[in-house]
């Protein structure tokens, strides 16, 4: 079944997750308005400096470049995969803004430290989407047409119409077959592009694994071998598409 896709999808869920993130740190400095061994207060604060900034940070960087490294992983694997390397780097900058603060010579308290952080947060939020403006995926894949060869030249005065019945006894040539379009080249599509023919195979085929999803995919799009390019290009889109 030939893949040709036009598709609208809904931003709304990636918006909220976005702005809640931008707001974690907000709602934290909120909590201590709380008595000091306040469990909300406690567990608030701690879950914030142990995972937002680096959720942050995570969505302000590019991860399709790492999609080749992590693209075995799919489920809960990938998830764990994320917290962790959002722990690591929300320890980082959580460690990196005591530094600057204690240098900065400031009385350290518990509202400067997560007002700091939260800051931050927002701004890497911010620039992250800022250069990941999200945009309607409509994925277009070329599809051959038919060809002038089965038409026939188109008649003019100089040439008269084709006549099938030819007065000539000899047998008559076959009809050309119709030349195949070129299918595009892979640096032609965008990663959401790719991501997406990668989410409708799986709705239509989920037992797939990533082997079988590259082939599929590789099918879909008109290409016959399986260069670098092509494999770099899939591999990163199954591996954001199954997150």
């Amino acid at each position: 079944m030939p893949y040709k896709p036009q598709i609208d999808f809904s931003q709304r869920g990636r918006i909220a997750r976005t702005v809640t993130l931008a707001l974690s740190g907000w709602l934290a400095m909120s909590l201590l308005l709380l008595p000091d061994a306040h469990p909300v207060r406690v567990v608030g604060s701690v879950v914030f400096l142990a995972f937002c900034p680096g959720f942050a940070l995570l969505h302000a960087i590019d991860k399709t470049r790492h999609g080749e490294r992590v693209a075995h992983l799919s489920g809960r694997s990938m998830a764990a995969y994320t917290a962790a390397l959002a722990a690591v780097l929300s320890l980082s900058l959580d460690c990196l803004v005591l530094v600057l603060l204690s240098v900065s010579h400031q009385r350290l308290n518990a509202a400067l430290i997560i007002g700091s952080l939260a800051a931050a947060t927002t701004v890497a939020v911010m620039l992250g989407t800022l250069t990941k403006t999200p945009r309607t995926v409509r994925v277009q894949v070329p599809v051959p047409t038919q060809s002038r060869a089965l038409r026939g030249p188109t008649p003019t005065a100089a040439q008269p119409p084709h006549n099938p019945i030819s007065r000539s006894s000899g047998p008559t040539a076959p009809p050309k077959a119709a030349p195949k379009a070129a299918p595009r080249r892979i640096t032609t599509y965008s990663p959401d592009e790719l991501a997406e023919l990668i989410r409708c195979l799986l709705k239509e085929q989920a037992e797939l694994d990533d082997t079988q999803l590259l082939r599929a995919a590789m099918r879909e799009l008109g290409f016959q071998r399986l260069g670098s390019r092509i494999r770099e290009a899939l591999t990163a889109a199954i591996a954001q598409a199954r997150r």
